[in-house]
């Protein structure tokens, strides 16, 4: 007995030495959810300053249809999905695929493919959160694909759409339902479902008149501190004749509380009616700034009528707005901006063959550079002071955070029309047309 005991304590004392003696994870090399952060910062570490980066393929995956995730990265695996609705699992450092769930497509056409998972994933404790545009919502076993739950969220014979990606906080996984094309079928909402579960714990209809739309595109930006979920809301439907009378919490900034899904706020930049689709597309930042003299909390979130919007997130109210590129009648903004330390970096979309990054101050909004582009449709990605734009003509720049100067521009598989790139350790993973890049960040 006393030799088995002692066998077992010597067991205890490698054990407790090896883990001791292993290094710790690298929280540099993961991007877990969208926009990496629950802030929805799209910043990850890197160096302070560069004078010129190089970009050398890793590899690249090529899927049987279009990818449009910025993957998730987390333990050594990226997580991604594509339009014919498989979940993919694939090694960070050969691209091989380790597993592929298939979690369904909604067979609409309407924007050139089926709609399957069009938006990142969120891999958190061991389960990547996935969305079809199926109305499917999963949890797969992270290692393995199982699947330990799924459950329609939404139903597609109403036109509903899955756009926004998943986003876990607080015992919950968040979800928003928009609708395809502006149909004038159903409402938009967010919905909260149990982690372990699946089970529906909270949905939200921003929708307040007599109608349908208010569909919700964005990505929430979550405070766990505040408990309170951001999340941007689209028009009424039809888009272009929508129904008389104000349109309350449609194209608008809801703060949404994370136990209940009961609204807190509600900041609306183009009430009382609209008619110009003008929705708030791209999803909304969290970040500090200091306004005429007062620190302050912030929400952020630039719409498709081409204006930057900073508020209060304790009340909703204006701190200041900024209108990116007065010269265009036709910019808009689609894609998630990037915040650093004192600036944030907005993506303006016109068309295919013309766009802006345009870096801002965040405590008053000044502009602080500019630079034309083609169409800056995704989300740019901050890496220390190097940020990463892409162009829907299918381009990767590097460029000074600090003052836009370029630092480099690679081609790649056009057009570039996804979520941004992901940025994990030094490497970048990027998604255009029908692959999946890995880059090594060389400085």
């Amino acid at each position: 007995m006393l030799n088995a005991l002692y066998r077992a304590a010597w067991a205890l004392v490698l054990l407790v030495a090896f883990l001791e003696a292993s290094p710790a994870p690298d929280a540099s090399a993961s991007w877990p959810l969208y926009r990496r952060t629950l802030a929805n910062s799209g910043a990850a570490p890197g160096p302070a300053q560069v004078t010129h980066l190089e970009l050398h393929s890793l590899w690249t995956y090529r899927a049987q249809s279009r990818l449009t995730s910025a993957p998730a990265v987390a333990n050594g695996v990226v997580y991604a999905g594509t339009w014919s609705g498989l979940a993919l699992a694939i090694d960070a450092q050969s691209g091989r695929v380790q597993w592929s769930t298939d979690v369904g497509a909604n067979p609409d056409t309407f924007y050139g493919g089926p709609r399957g998972v069009i938006g990142s994933p969120a891999v958190a404790a061991g389960i990547a959160y996935m969305v079809s545009g199926s109305c499917t919502a999963a949890a797969l076993d992270a290692v393995t694909g199982r699947v330990v739950w799924r459950r329609q969220i939404c139903d597609i014979a109403r036109n509903d759409d899955t756009y926004a990606s998943p986003v876990v906080a607080a015992g919950a996984v968040l979800f928003g339902v928009d609708q395809i094309a502006d149909r004038p079928t159903s409402r938009g909402y967010e919905i909260a479902l149990d982690t372990v579960s699946g089970a529906e714990r909270w949905r939200f209809y921003p929708q307040r008149y007599q109608g349908t739309g208010a569909g919700i595109s964005a990505t929430p930006a979550v405070d766990l501190e505040r408990g309170l979920a951001f999340v941007g809301t689209g028009n009424p439907t039809p888009a272009n004749h929508p129904p008389p009378g104000p349109d309350a919490y449609a194209e608008s900034i809801c703060a949404l509380d994370l136990q209940s899904g009961r609204m807190r706020w509600a900041f609306g930049p183009v009430h009382p009616h609209d008619d110009g689709d003008n929705d708030l597309f791209a999803s909304a930042n969290l970040f500090t700034a200091t306004v005429g003299g007062v620190r302050y909390h912030v929400v952020g979130e630039a719409g498709k009528d081409d204006v930057y919007y900073a508020v209060d997130e304790n009340t909703g109210k204006l701190l200041w707005k900024r209108r990116l590129v007065p010269t265009s009648n036709y910019a808009m903004v689609i894609g998630t901006s990037a915040v650093g330390t004192d600036a944030i970096y907005v993506p303006v979309f016109e068309n295919q063959n013309l766009g802006w990054i345009v870096a801002l101050r965040s405590s008053d909004g000044a502009i602080l550079w500019s630079k034309r582009m083609s169409g800056a449709y995704e989300a740019p990605a901050l890496w220390g002071g190097v940020l990463f734009v892409t162009e829907a003509a299918g381009w990767i720049d590097a460029l000074s955070a600090r003052d836009g100067r370029a630092l480099g521009r690679w081609a790649i598989d056009r057009p570039v029309l996804g979520r941004g790139p992901t940025i994990a350790g030094d490497t970048l993973y990027e998604a255009s047309g029908q692959a999946l890049h890995a880059f090594a960040i060389v400085h």
